[in-house]
């Protein structure tokens, strides 16, 4: 059996194996150079002993039987090898194949797809599509397919500039318009350039299988980070990486279909190639559905001691309680003002509203005020409110967390402290909300009432269809306080508690206006 050399390549390890010198004339070479496609260690050697088997099979076939049977044997150790296979190209010399690092697909409709990993493998490759196309096809072995006709109008890409153009125009929320950039890059990526009237059935196909194989938050992490999207599915494929979720899947459908809606009233398509595609049906959308979190899951999650550990920034300590005693949003409480809280009619309460730099609203009917919980008051939310203005002047009720503040503290939430910490899977920040509307609802709050103070409209499939008369504010803040949960005590704050947090944010503060000032003089 061949004896394996591994050597290291910018592109990643790879094996070589000696040709023996009765098969160099027919293999057009001295050596097989193989990828061992990401593959280290054990994997590596075993990779490499497979295809050194099937490498060996092959030999010892062409020295008993010749050249006839050279491509049948080809086949069999692509087969043997049960790894990428052994590619090769066609050169003028008769019965001669030369080893490349280029790998050839079927796809569904019976064309071919040719993947290389380098400039000189992708010469290799066109070498060899020139010269089949120089060949008369065989009709015994060719299959007879019309030549579709050719698709005219505007391309993909094209397109995807001018909706993304268009869509960032209207007042949508900016984590809305990065999402749907994101996604019609990553299907422009994904199918690659072409005429928009062109998107098929196939494209789909395509497009579905890489969201199934798609990794979470690929853009941001090794080895996905630097690659492109196909590259990416790729690789996600041979590591058998976890997908996103169904319901992220559904989004991308979503924003799709958005697109080619928007294509089709241009006149630019005469259908949405993705109208009836869906991966969830509304079952399974209705038993994804996120829930209340249980008292036990509460308990857990303000456990003083867990508390004291990992909720170690402002912005850790009090939007968990913020967010479960007024059901508002990550992205509205995380983005809240100093200046937003604020005593109306002798009531202390907060503004959810785009009234400072960087605030969004999800929509018109989430502008409200909201009352503070009795329990938040207690705790003394208005003395970390003066704590901040002491230190760092009006601005950022919870400095720190960036553009997308509701997106750092949900990450946070989500990933490190609900599931490593608490150890409660399946659930997100987001079921505070739930939370806080069941208890409402079990308190005898009318609908009205909730939705004035959670920010959902008072019609629709949300709430009753019909309006009825805004509570007032003592009202609203009457309900507030009939809403109860069996917490463990929350510690009061001290001032100075996070002192440390604090100065650090103090002096990125100054840093940053030292570098406008200057900025300012040099301009």
């Amino acid at each position: 059996m061949p004896k394996p050399l591994f050597v290291q390549r910018p592109s990643g390890l790879h094996v070589r194996f000696l040709v023996p010198v009765h098969a160099r004339e027919v293999w057009g070479a001295r050596v097989v150079m193989k990828s061992l496609g990401g593959r280290r260690g054990d994997a590596a050697r075993l990779a490499a002993a497979r295809l050194g088997y099937a490498l060996s099979v092959f030999f010892d076939d062409l020295k008993l039987m010749g050249k006839a049977l050279m491509s049948e044997l080809l086949v069999k150790v692509q087969r043997d090898a049960q790894g990428r296979r052994i590619r090769r190209r066609i050169t003028e010399h008769p019965g001669k194949f030369i080893h490349a690092n280029y790998q050839v697909e079927e796809r569904l409709d019976g064309s071919w797809v040719i993947i290389a990993e380098g400039p000189e493998d992708h010469e290799n490759a066109m070498d060899m599509v020139r010269l089949l196309r120089s060949i008369p096809p065989d009709p015994a072995f060719v299959r007879t397919r019309l030549a579709p006709p050719p698709v005219t109008g505007p391309m993909l890409e094209q397109r995807v500039e001018l909706f993304l153009e268009q869509f960032n125009q209207k007042q949508r929320a900016e984590a809305n318009k990065l999402d749907t950039a994101f996604t019609m890059r990553l299907f422009v990526g994904i199918i690659g350039d072409k005429a928009l009237a062109g998107v098929d059935a196939e494209d789909m196909d395509r497009w579905l299988d890489a969201l199934a194989h798609w990794p979470p938050n690929a853009t941001k992490r090794e080895p996905y980070k630097d690659l492109s999207p196909r590259e990416v599915v790729i690789v996600s494929k041979r590591k058998g990486e976890t997908p996103i979720s169904l319901r992220t899947r559904e989004k991308h459908l979503d924003r799709l279909r958005v697109f080619f809606n928007w294509a089709m009233e241009r006149r630019d398509v005469d259908r949405n190639p993705c109208a009836s595609i869906h991966v969830m049906t509304r079952e399974q959308e209705d038993t994804q559905s996120r829930r209340a979190f249980t008292p036990a899951e509460l308990a857990t999650i303000f456990n003083p001691a867990l508390r004291e550990v990992h909720c170690d920034t402002p912005a850790r300590w009090w939007l968990p309680l913020l967010a479960l005693y007024s059901g508002g949003r990550a992205q509205e409480l995380a983005q809240l003002n100093t200046q937003d809280i604020e005593e109306v009619s002798g009531i202390w309460g907060f503004h959810i509203a785009a009234r400072f730099p960087g605030q969004k609203l999800k929509n018109r009917q989430s502008r409200r005020f909201v009352p503070l919980h009795p329990v938040l008051l207690d705790a003394g939310l208005l003395t970390y409110r003066d704590d901040i203005v002491g230190t760092l002047g009006e601005g950022p009720l919870f400095p720190g967390l960036g553009a997308k503040p509701g997106d750092v503290v949900g990450d946070w939430f989500n990933r490190t402290y609900l599931r490593n910490q608490c150890h409660i899977p399946g659930q997100v920040y987001h079921c505070f909300r739930h939370s806080f509307i069941t208890a409402a609802d079990r308190a005898g709050i009318p609908e009205a009432r909730i939705a004035r103070i959670t920010g959902h409209g008072q019609g629709g499939s949300v709430l009753r269809g019909h309006y009825i008369d805004v509570p007032t504010l003592a009202e609203r803040a009457a309900a507030l306080s009939a809403v109860k949960f069996p917490l463990p005590a929350i510690e009061n704050y001290q001032a100075g508690r996070f002192s440390y947090f604090l100065n650090k944010a103090t002096r990125v503060k100054r840093r940053r206006e030292a570098i406008q000032a200057r900025a300012l003089r040099n301009g």
